[in-house]
């Protein structure tokens, strides 16, 4: 639980929690930045087909994915 009013309830204080997710933030973006070029794309479709599929539920236009073999 975050907790701004007392830190010694053994609460996460919002500063400690907040200083966590970005540390947590910093290494997700250290290890996708590892990925090669081809992993990268790969992310991309994924994120691409979830999107059409979310606007299309939605009745939004959407856009086609890439074309591209993923697995």
């Amino acid at each position: 639980m975050v907790s701004d009013s007392n830190p010694g309830d053994g609460a996460e204080t919002i500063e400690t929690w907040m200083a966590r997710a970005l540390a947590a933030k910093r290494k997700r973006r250290r290890e996708l930045a590892r990925l090669p070029f081809e992993e990268k794309i790969k992310i991309v479709v994924q994120l691409q087909r979830i999107t059409t599929e979310i606007r299309t539920s939605m009745g939004l236009p959407a856009r086609k994915p890439w074309d591209l073999p993923c697995e």
